[in-house]
């Protein structure tokens, strides 16, 4: 049995040819227009969607979108602010006040007070305190506690007042990513503690989402200084 037109063409076997007998002696060929006809009409259409599919397939890539105010991320303020140094610090925890400063070493019974009222352990074997003057009467004890919130450190400066209360407390260093660093507004919640069983987080201080550690390194840090002052002879 003869196969449709489009297959003979392809294996030879149709009778007929395609041209003319007095064309095949000629350097140039003239090709046969295929029938429509039977199943020619499907390798069209592939032909066709071949076509179709290269020239779809060679399209340039759509750049990406450029960032834009939408887009970009937005840099909390905390991230590219400057902590001040120590000396900026003071000057502004109390301008035109006389700084004195004393060192002290800890005995260990003064560390063993200091630990059963911070609640933890507390081995500082030098403690720095500077205290300020202001017409020769003390108003304020400050230390600067270095330690470490993750797995790198901050330090703080922790402002105490005559009463044993808890002024001000600033971050100065911190070495740990600026997302993990809290709001001013944390901070505020130390102002006028003491060492009480309030000063604990998620007691009287509220935690910060997010910054967990840093939180609970705070409130570590408020509590040691706190127990270290109270142990510690009266500055002059």
């Amino acid at each position: 049995m003869t196969r449709s037109c489009g297959r003979s063409a392809c294996s030879g076997s149709r009778s007929t040819r395609w041209w003319s007998s007095s064309t095949t002696s000629t350097s140039t060929t003239r090709r046969a227009v295929p029938s429509t006809s039977g199943t020619s009409w499907w390798a069209m259409f592939s032909s066709a969607l071949f076509v179709l599919g290269a020239v779809l397939g060679a399209a340039p890539p759509v750049a990406a979108p450029t960032p834009t105010a939408t887009t970009a991320r937005t840099v909390p303020a905390r991230e590219t602010s400057a902590l001040p140094t120590r000396e900026e610090a003071l000057s502004r925890l109390c301008p035109g006040a006389t700084w004195k400063q004393q060192t002290h070493y800890p005995s260990a019974a003064e560390l063993e007070r200091a630990t059963q009222l911070c609640g933890e352990k507390v081995e500082s074997k030098v403690l720095v305190r500077h205290s300020a003057y202001v017409d020769g009467k003390l108003v304020l004890s400050v230390f600067f506690d270095t330690h470490r919130v993750r797995s790198l450190g901050e330090t703080l400066m922790v402002a105490i007042t005559p009463d044993g209360r808890l002024r001000r407390i600033e971050v100065l260093a911190f070495a740990e990513p600026r997302d993990y660093l809290p709001r001013a507004a944390f901070y505020s919640q130390f102002d006028g503690r003491a060492l009480d069983s309030e000063l604990r987080l998620d007691r009287g201080v509220r935690g910060v989402a997010g910054a967990t550690l840093t939180s609970r390194a705070t409130v570590s840090a408020a509590r040691r200084v706190l127990a270290l002052h109270s142990v510690l002879p009266a500055a002059p």
